[in-house]
């Protein structure tokens, strides 16, 4: 009845617990946010 398309994506931001120290939960969570925003824009 229905096509359905599902793309997985695993990713490892390398550092990302050493910058969770060092920043802002706003801006830590911004972050892989743009990143996987810019990953929806390409696709």
């Amino acid at each position: 009845m229905f096509d359905t398309a599902v793309t997985i994506l695993f990713a490892d931001l390398v550092k990302f617990t050493e910058l969770s120290e060092k920043v802002t939960l706003t801006e830590l969570v911004a972050l892989p946010n743009e990143i996987f925003s810019a990953f929806d824009r390409l696709t």
